[in-house]
């Protein structure tokens, strides 16, 4: 907390102050507070006010626990009234070295408990805590912004299309999430629409919190001007978790940047500069993803029906419902030249594309037709070899 105190324009003036006020408490029994001013050449108005309440920083110090800490933790505040009160103390690894410092922080955690907790544990199931902070990392990785609104606190706010009907139970599970390590999160004013998002946004936005700024620094292994979109996250600790919270963050990032692509039977994600990160976690279940341009690919028959019953996806349902459907299209796709009608499905294929079907559309055709999965990559050579069927 006091690095951050450090970096505040005002901190040079604070700081001095804060010598002065020391100064100044010599000086009262003897002298009046007019003179007091004078003697330490500053403006009576500051020294007057200094009878009823201390100096910026002073109040801050007062309010930290004295209790003394190791070298690598840090007292951390959970929450604010106002710009300079501090309330709900914890103990915070400034750097996190394994799974057990997430333990260690998650174990000081309260859980939200009021109507809004209620309906979404109603909805969503128990979650528990490391599952809660997976996912929201996850999230921060991908989709969720992280607003600085003071030198001391962040809050988390996500905007999402109101073009996809699951985007609220998204938003909604983020909120819950929150809850889950005691942040308190809600839907607030949707956004316009723009370039971006013709149809608008659903946003949500949690309180202003030091923790969030923790998460940032300590979890994702960010600075102050860093953000997930140009920077790579430095997150070894990751690796030593148990694989239930690493799912959760895979979650996090694939229902924010992931896409289930049913016409190139592919998994993607779109976190560009993570790339290397997300395919490595993925490796730890025997999911091969490659890197492609600005995207982490996953297209081999194997890792995609591991990465779907994983689950990949989480709370973007729409999303989740594609990925099973490519599993369905593959389920059967070996099977295809066995069949009695083999020559009458690669004859459908060729008149399907005469009609006017797109190549990557026909594979779903030719499922609902003939309950039969088609790669994609095959219909292209069927079509490629049309004089072979007709």
């Amino acid at each position: 907390m006091f690095n951050e105190i450090k970096k505040s324009k005002s901190f040079d003036k604070n700081i001095f102050l804060a010598e002065k006020y020391f100064e100044y408490q010599k000086l009262k029994r003897k002298s009046t507070w007019w003179q007091i001013s004078k003697i330490l050449k500053l403006n009576p108005r500051t020294v007057y006010q200094w009878k009823k309440q201390t100096p910026k920083l002073i109040k801050t110090a007062s309010q930290i626990p004295k209790e003394k800490l190791p070298k690598n933790i840090k007292w951390l505040n959970l929450t604010m009234e106002g710009q300079w009160k501090f309330k709900n103390f914890i103990k915070v690894p400034i750097k996190i070295k394994n799974y057990r410092d997430i333990k260690f922080v998650l174990d000081q955690l309260e859980s939200l408990d009021n109507n809004s907790v209620s309906k979404w544990k109603d909805k969503y199931g128990v979650i528990t805590k490391y599952q809660a902070l997976g996912y929201i990392i996850g999230l921060m990785i991908s989709d969720a912004d992280k607003d600085r609104r003071s030198i001391l606190s962040y809050r988390i706010r996500m905007g999402l299309s109101k073009a996809y009907n699951w985007s609220i139970n998204m938003g909604e599970a983020l909120c819950y999430c929150l809850s889950i390590i005691g942040i308190e999160a809600k839907r607030v004013k949707d956004g316009k629409p723009d370039k971006k998002s013709p149809n608008g946004r659903y946003v949500w936005r949690s309180q202003n919190s030091s923790f969030i700024v923790w998460l940032k620094k300590s979890c994702l292994g960010l600075n102050q001007k860093e953000t997930t979109t140009n920077t790579p996250v430095r997150m070894s600790w990751v690796f030593n978790s148990p694989k239930e919270m690493i799912i959760w963050i895979l979650n996090g990032v694939y229902d924010g940047d992931g896409c289930a692509y049913i016409r190139g039977w592919q998994i993607t994600n779109a976190d560009q500069p993570n790339q290397e990160f997300v395919n490595d976690l993925l490796n730890i279940f025997d999911i091969k993803s490659v890197s492609r341009g600005p995207k982490s690919v996953i297209e081999t028959k194997g890792s995609l029906i591991v990465a779907a019953k994983l689950p990949i996806f989480r709370f973007a349902t729409g999303k989740l419902e594609d990925s099973k459907k490519l599993i369905k299209l593959m389920e059967n796709s070996n099977s295809i030249s066995k069949r009695m009608d083999y020559d009458k499905i690669m004859k459908r294929i060729v008149n399907l594309n005469k009609e006017g079907s797109h190549p990557k559309d026909i594979p779903i055709k030719i499922f609902e037709e003939f309950n039969i999965g088609i790669h994609p990559r095959r219909v292209y050579t069927v079509l490629n070899r049309r004089d072979l069927f007709g």
